[in-house]
């Protein structure tokens, strides 16, 4: 069966434009914080990433991309923290605590649990609690294959940004052992049957027009479930705007570039998270967002082919009769990307897991009067 496309918002386009697959090194590890360079020697292959590459030499300061106001330039925890107003939160005691997110995502990342530790060491967050399932087994780690590679930098940064924005939140990671459909499939019913939390994340999807019928109405059945139990799902809405390949011929083959979006993201039990570039003031307070549109890429959007207008979009004027996508938005432009720390030498941007954790806010204690005005 045809695999599910993985979505990588932003960081296949970005990988393409501005660098190499991978650059392996023990000795060129980017800028860190003067407490953290101590901490290197016990993690000797990870790596500090910044959006775009840029691997420097350690120093006494924070990478350059940081302190820049024009792009590219990055965030880290807190900057993201205090540009969506969760800080807050945080310093109110809502931190996710009691709360699960479940993350699912293909493939393994052998060092997920030691680049999460040097993560949480840099930037001075709590101790994890990270559980990883894989339901149906695991392929071995293949060095040798990009798409595993991307995949396990996908899986260190869904793991460090849920841990960053809700750090008093239990993480369960389900593995699913390929990028078919019957293992996203396995994946995704066992992490929601299992209950193993409140909130569910996938970074992934697959255009509508390429997506077999059966496949989407298995899935909806079980965010059916999800939804049943007090579940809360998200996806990514994709990284490349409204293009959809069509196909046709015998083999099948891409024939046409249509308009269409991606599915779980157009499903109407689950929110749809598109992508910004952000940018922040020289104090560092949030000063605007634009919608990602650059040569990186764009946020999916447009309209379902599939599902219709849900009752929650009743009203709006000029959606049309179908499931409009995305719900809502975050950063999402490489060039104004996140900080990970991960073994193979790359970096993008957090979306889908930028609302996530928000969820695990909103799914803990009730707020105080304050926290909702």
């Amino acid at each position: 069966m045809k695999a599910m496309r993985w979505l990588l918002v932003g960081l296949i386009s970005l990988l393409l434009v501005y660098g190499s697959l991978v650059r392996e090194s023990q000795t060129a590890w980017a800028a860190l914080p003067a407490h953290a360079a101590q901490q290197l020697a016990k993690h000797p292959p990870t790596h500090v990433i910044p959006v775009y590459n840029e691997a420097l030499p350690v120093t006494r300061g924070l990478p350059a991309c940081l302190r820049r106001m024009i792009r590219p330039r990055c965030y880290s925890p807190q900057q993201i923290r205090r540009a969506y107003q969760i800080q807050p939160l945080l310093n109110a005691g809502i931190t996710g605590k009691g709360q699960t997110i479940v993350i699912v995502d293909f493939f393994q990342s052998p060092s997920v649990r030691s680049d999460l530790r040097l993560f949480d060491q840099l930037f001075h967050l709590p101790e994890p609690q990270l559980t990883i399932y894989a339901p149906t087994g695991l392929t071995p780690f293949n060095r040798k294959s990009k798409t595993q590679k991307l995949a396990a930098i996908e899986t260190s940064l869904d793991v460090e940004w849920a841990h960053a924005i809700a750090p008093g939140a239990a993480i369960a990671l389900v593995l699913s052992r390929s990028e078919e459909y019957e293992d996203v499939y396995a994946a995704t019913k066992f992490a929601i049957e299992q209950h193993l939390g409140s909130v569910l994340s996938q970074s992934f999807g697959q255009p509508e027009s390429t997506l077999p019928i059966e496949f989407a109405r298995q899935e909806h059945e079980l965010f059916e479930e999800a939804r049943a139990q007090g579940m809360s799902v998200f996806a990514s809405s994709g990284d490349r705007g409204t293009l959809s390949p069509i196909y046709g011929g015998m083999p099948r083959r891409v024939i046409a570039i249509g308009q269409g979006v991606e599915y779980p993201a157009s499903d109407p039990l689950v929110t749809s998270v598109g992508g910004t570039s952000l940018f922040l003031d020289p104090g560092g307070s949030y000063a605007y967002e634009s919608v990602w549109s650059n040569r990186s890429g764009a946020p999916g959007g447009g309209f379902s082919h599939i599902f219709a207008r849900p009752d929650y979009q009743e009203g709006i004027t000029g959606i049309g009769n179908t499931r409009s996508v995305p719900d809502v938005a975050y950063v999402g432009d490489p060039s104004t990307g996140v900080l990970v720390v991960t073994t193979i030498l790359t970096g993008r941007p957090a979306t889908s897991l930028l609302e996530a954790p928000a969820r695990a806010h909103r799914n803990g204690p009730p707020w105080p009067h304050s926290a909702t005005s």
